[in-house]
C-alpha cells in the first residue's frame, strides 16, 4: 500500500515536473486535478508562470510554494549526470515528496544541447 500524499489542500496534490538539461532546470510543469479535471501550468525556473499551454488547459493561478527553491535544487542536483531528465516532485505540508524520474523526452522540442555546444 502506498502512502497518501497530503498537501493540506487537494485530494491529490499537484505534481511539479522539473524538465532538466545537464543539471539545469529548463521549464517547470505543474499538473493538477489529474483524475478529475486535469489542468497544467508552465513556469520558468524562477517560478514565473508562462502564458503557454501544453496538451491541457491552464489551471488557476497557483502560489509558488515555499519549497519551490528546494525542489529546484533537488531536481538540478539529480539531473547533473544526465543530458535530460524529468524530476517529478510534490510540495507537501511538511516535506518534499518524490514521484518519479523519467529520461524519456515527451517531444523532440524539449532537447537542448550541452552548454558550450553549438
Amino acid at each position: 500500500m502506498e502512502e497518501r500524499l497530503d498537501d493540506g489542500e487537494h485530494a491529490v496534490p499537484p505534481d511539479w515536473k522539473w524538465f532538466c538539461f545537464h543539471g539545469e532546470v529548463g521549464i517547470v510543469q505543474l499538473d493538477g486535478d489529474r483524475f478529475t479535471a486535469h489542468w497544467r501550468n508552465l513556469y520558468t525556473p524562477d517560478g514565473t508562470q508562462h502564458d503557454a499551454t501544453r496538451h491541457y488547459r491552464p489551471g488557476p493561478p497557483v502560489p509558488i510554494p515555499a519549497s519551490f527553491g528546494a525542489m529546484r535544487r533537488i531536481a538540478e542536483r539529480i539531473s547533473e549526470v544526465f543530458d535530460f531528465i524529468r524530476v517529478d516532485l510534490y510540495s507537501l505540508r511538511d516535506r518534499i515528496g518524490h514521484s518519479l524520474l523519467s529520461r524519456t523526452s515527451p517531444a523532440p522540442s524539449t532537447r537542448r544541447p550541452a552548454p558550450g555546444t553549438p
